[in-house]
């Protein structure tokens, strides 16, 4: 082919070095046949794709899944309170370099120590609890029940949960008991409040400044929804 135009043709060679030499030597047109062909026959790739596809078990690909997700899922593990108790923690946080506006002042300093709970009263309550231990799971229902009445805003956090494939049936059946969406907790969530034991309530002492922890041992009978005497708390 040369600016579009067929020179010359030829059937049965797999190479094209013999009709290059042809044309060379001033050959053109249709060379004939100078080897055996035969038909090609291609798969059609879209039937290709769907018969690949209704191989697929996607029931075993769809228990595998959510047996991953469940499996791979950072937990944050604690063990059950052995005992009830209340500790207090103190939100100052330390500024570690200043904090500028947009104007490049300096909104806060570094070595200052601010306190969010003095700007803003902290409202949300937390209920920390393992859904793999029944009497938690009743401790928290009982629980997010009463914070509900004082507490604009309650949050459920769950540090275990079923990792296997009936881990989404498992979540369902727990968010309906609870009527309310669960979260797993987070590093990050356990280290600001210094959670050490479950099931735990978090609170806010919004005239002292201060997070409450209380801890609630599950073979504890007293489940009372009131903080125990700071007498009997750890700080």
């Amino acid at each position: 082919v040369r600016s579009g135009e067929l020179l010359a043709s030829v059937t049965g060679l797999h190479s094209d070095d013999w009709v290059k030499r042809q044309i060379a030597a001033g050959r053109t047109g249709d060379l004939g046949e100078q080897g055996a062909a035969r038909e090609i026959l291609e798969r059609d790739l879209i039937e290709a794709a769907k018969e690949r596809v209704l191989q697929i078990d996607w029931d075993e690909k769809k228990a595998r899944a959510a047996k991953r997700a469940w499996a791979n899922l950072q937990y944050e593990c604690l063990p059950s309170a052995s005992i009830d108790a209340v500790r207090y923690i103190d939100p100052t946080i330390l500024v570690e370099k200043d904090i500028l506006d947009l104007n490049g002042n300096a909104v806060r300093k570094a070595g200052e120590r601010v306190n969010p709970m003095e700007m803003r009263p902290f409202t949300l309550a937390l209920v920390v609890f393992n859904p793999l231990v029944e009497s938690e799971v009743k401790i928290a229902l009982a629980q997010a029940a009463a914070l509900k009445e004082r507490h604009p805003q309650v949050m459920l956090l769950a540090t275990d949960m079923v990792r296997d494939e009936t881990g989404w049936d498992a979540y369902k059946r727990l968010t309906d008991r609870f009527e309310s969406h669960v979260f797993l907790l987070t590093p990050e969530v356990r280290e600001r409040f210094a959670l050490r034991a479950t099931p735990s309530v978090v609170t806010g002492d919004n005239e002292r400044k201060l997070f409450v922890v209380r801890e609630i041992a599950p073979d504890s009978a007293d489940l009372r929804n009131e903080p125990a005497s700071e007498a009997n708390t750890g700080r």
